[in-house]
């Protein structure tokens, strides 16, 4: 199985046509944000932030699903 879903990708490709700039900045974002996101469920998990863990689980989930990256 891929890292990364294909056709999901493909599809985010179609979006940004070929603006390769916007899609930079969209992976650059993934790739800055998606390391805070890690950190901050660890953290919720040591502190038994079950509110924080559960809404950053959710974005970081999403974020991916956006990228294909699941």
């Amino acid at each position: 199985m891929s890292p990364i879903d294909t056709q999901v990708f493909k599809s985010l490709l179609d979006m940004v046509g070929d603006n390769q700039e916007v899609l930079a900045e969209i992976i650059n974002c993934y790739l800055i944000e998606s390391p805070r996101m890690i950190a901050a469920i660890q953290t919720s998990v040591t502190n038994q932030d079950t509110n924080t863990l559960g809404r950053t689980a959710h974005n970081l989930k999403s974020s991916s699903a956006s990228l294909g990256a699941m």
